[in-house]
């Protein structure tokens, strides 16, 4: 899509400056004594002048276009194709310098040069970078593209709002514990419990997860296969991991900006679903806020990037009961055997504590585990 500018600025620079001063320095010298060597700074008066209004025409129709759906991760930089345009006109642009304006990955470092561009067509795409900071669905995309042609006393600004259909994921926090041990600790147990009640039996073969025993590798089928197969006994099939979001914070954050222990709790649960995927482990993902949802994620890539998408766009919201209300919600979401990520320093007494790494963090409670006081650091 391209869009015309919302607004264009234009200011003289430094050079446009020095010019001025030296041609009024060389008038009052010159002009009373009659000299001939008037001329010159008067010229240059003139020339300081008359390129104001065309630098302003040079950007004034300016026109950007890129593609139009793009998935990225956020904090991460990416390349997206940029073409720029403008309407019919007599002044063809030339030297423009794109700039992001705004919330871009830098607004003094340059992201594109375009030589020139034709009245009336699109130029050549340029690549430029970008780097994303909330995740969400970015529809705006703010662009400054700034032209000092010619002569360079003046620059010009085109300040452009480019209509984008981008969808920001989460980016995955660091988890200090590892999330795979306990299924890991859950699969022994229940190892040892059907091995004393004697139904242990061969029941599939499957892909070798961290955790397995290598005399359980199954060394003809891993060397057809050429991956290590092991042998899973009746018994040691576990239920899906579960993790669950909670929706609810003590105060929304101001408008405008996110909320950053809800932020960084979504990050977790990001950590949390690609940690579990790379183990094989497929992974009951649950939201508990305002409009509840549970999803299954499957190990693999396309099945963690569809829980990313959905993280990407769930929001947080107070509760209208209060602290009461905020605490009795959590205690009916730590009803299972589950991982609760909650932003809520108010409410961290309840269950155990697995992960609190910092002032402004979020907290992984291990819902099985009995309450206590004090959260644990790991």
């Amino acid at each position: 899509m391209s869009q015309l500018p919302r607004r264009v600025t234009l200011q003289w620079t430094l050079a446009g400056r020095t010019a001025l001063l030296l041609a009024l320095c060389g008038l009052a010298v010159t002009v009373p004594s009659g000299s001939r060597h008037a001329l010159f700074p008067a010229v240059v008066l003139a020339a300081f002048a008359v390129t104001a209004p065309v630098a302003w025409l040079n950007v004034r129709r300016l026109q950007a276009q890129t593609f139009e759906r793009r998935t990225v991760r956020t904090g991460q930089r990416f390349t997206f194709l940029l073409a720029l345009g403008k309407a019919r006109s007599r002044v063809a642009p030339r030297d423009l310098v794109v700039h992001s304006d705004g919330d871009g990955p830098s607004t003094s470092r340059p992201l594109a040069l375009v030589p020139d561009v034709v009245p009336g067509q699109w130029s050549d795409w340029v690549a430029c970078e970008w780097r994303t900071r909330r995740r969400g669905p970015l529809r705006q995309l703010p662009l400054r593209i700034v032209s000092d042609y010619p002569l360079g006393f003046w620059r010009a600004s085109a300040h452009l709002e480019l209509e984008v259909d981008w969808l920001s994921l989460p980016q995955a926090a660091r988890l200090h514990f590892d999330p795979t041990q306990r299924s890991v600790r859950r699969r022994e147990r229940c190892h040892a419990t059907h091995t004393r009640r004697g139904d242990e039996e061969f029941y599939a073969l499957r892909d070798a997860r961290p955790g397995d025993s290598p005399h359980r590798i199954h060394w003809r089928s891993s060397a057809r296969r050429g991956k290590q197969v092991v042998r899973e006994l009746r018994g040691e099939e576990q239920p899906e991991s579960a993790v669950v979001l909670f929706g609810w914070v003590e105060a929304p954050a101001p408008a405008g900006k996110p909320h950053q222990r809800f932020e960084h709790a979504v990050s977790l649960v990001a950590a949390l679903v690609e940690r579990r995927a790379k183990a094989g482990e497929a992974t009951m993902v649950r939201f508990d806020g305002r409009q509840p949802w549970s999803r299954r994620v499957p190990p693999t890539r396309a099945g963690v990037q569809a829980m990313l998408a959905r993280l990407a766009v769930v929001e947080c919201e107070a509760p209208k009961g209060g602290p009461a209300a905020l605490r009795t919600a959590l205690k009916s979401a730590l009803i299972g055997d589950a991982l609760v990520v909650h932003a809520c320093p108010s409410v961290a007494d309840e269950g155990r504590t697995l992960q609190r790494p910092a002032r402004d963090a979020a907290y992984v409670v291990c819902a099985t585990s009995k309450p206590r006081t004090a959260g644990t650091r790991s």
